[in-house]
């Protein structure tokens, strides 16, 4: 099926222009040991990119709809349900342990459009820098499901290192579709260290005209970050930050034994 999208659809970022063929694979399901416990006001996050404000030509869009996401509409909210939420999955709690760090964003239903994260990793916990990792290697991975001019999507995410750090401890690509011909990529940066935690900041300059239900699956491998040695209760936090200023704060316990 081809979409035509608006002509804002990118502006200012890599793979304009690129067909977006998504991987046939069925979307990764969210693996979530909690939910989001609280959601406050934020202050806004940090951009790091440019974009050209001249009008670009209206790109074609080719997609599949994944048999899971066929059929899918804005679902009900129960009573007093926030349609926002955060989860986060750890393979192993034990203390010390090596394991991979997956975090979960969720939008139920509109109108917002997110622009951006950023998810504080609390101390205790490290994250491995950007200069010790070679160019290019595959640090995370991830997935996008969303609604596209009233059809579902789904795109597969792979976050890479990029020895280019700009001053921050960590600078990871976040690449939307295939590596070869990526239709889409952010740059991501990682600050902070173990004793006063970290945070990783996911900005957009860009603007496309994605609904709701979304999910915005990222996961770290375990090889580039290590839990704490001591067990404890460790919050972590992301804000999500809207197009159009709004912005929402979520925290998670994770307990370590």
């Amino acid at each position: 099926m081809i979409k035509f999208l608006p002509p804002y659809f990118f502006q200012g970022q890599k793979g304009l222009g690129q067909s977006l063929l998504p991987t046939p694979t069925p979307p990764v399901p969210p693996s979530v040991l909690g939910e989001a416990t609280k959601s406050t006001p934020e202050s806004n996050l940090k951009t790091d990119q440019q974009f050209s404000p001249t009008p670009t030509p209206t790109p074609t869009l080719q997609t599949s709809q994944p048999p899971s996401l066929r059929g899918v509409t804005q679902p009900p909210l129960a009573p007093g349900q926030d349609p926002v939420s955060f989860k986060i999955q750890i393979q192993d709690t034990s203390r010390g342990a090596s394991s991979d760090l997956a975090f979960n964003f969720s939008q139920l239903t509109g109108p917002e459009t997110l622009k951006g994260l950023e998810i504080r990793i609390p101390s205790g916990w490290d994250i491995v820098s950007g200069n010790s990792v070679a160019d290019g290697d595959i640090v995370g991975n991830g997935n996008l499901t969303f609604i596209l001019n009233g059809a579902p999507g789904q795109i597969l995410v792979t976050i890479v290192n990029s020895q280019d750090i700009q001053g921050h401890k960590a600078h990871w690509k976040v690449i939307f579709g295939n590596l070869e011909s990526p239709q889409v990529t952010l740059d991501s940066f990682i600050d902070g260290d173990l004793n006063s935690g970290h945070k990783w900041i996911i900005d957009r300059k860009f603007l496309f005209d994605i609904k709701p239900p979304i999910t915005f699956d990222l996961k770290i491998l375990a090889k580039y970050t290590k839990k704490p040695e001591n067990p404890g209760e460790f919050v972590f936090e992301q804000v999500a930050n809207f197009i159009e200023g709004t912005k929402k704060a979520f925290s998670k316990v994770v307990s370590i034994f």
